[in-house]
């Protein structure tokens, strides 16, 4: 089966951008979603520690829609 990579900066950017595109391609091909971040700073008044947690795990849900493999690059943005 081929395969189809998203590379995004942050958990969120696959669902907000390429969403409805992977949705559609998800059996036709093995999705891959790579995240350079875990989106530390994106939760106004949470630790950066708590906001990796909460996004990281939005994200994986998300991935599991799609039927994607998730991969964190550790990088904090």
């Amino acid at each position: 089966m081929d395969s189809i990579v998203f590379i995004m900066a942050h958990p969120d950017d696959v669902g907000a951008a390429q969403g409805g595109t992977a949705l559609l391609l998800k059996e036709q091909f093995k999705l891959h979603v790579i995240c350079a971040t875990k989106g530390e700073r994106g939760i106004a008044g949470v630790s950066y520690d708590e906001a990796a947690k909460i996004r990281e795990l939005e994200e994986k849900n998300a991935c599991d829609l799609i039927n994607a493999e998730l991969t964190f690059l550790g990088k904090i943005n």
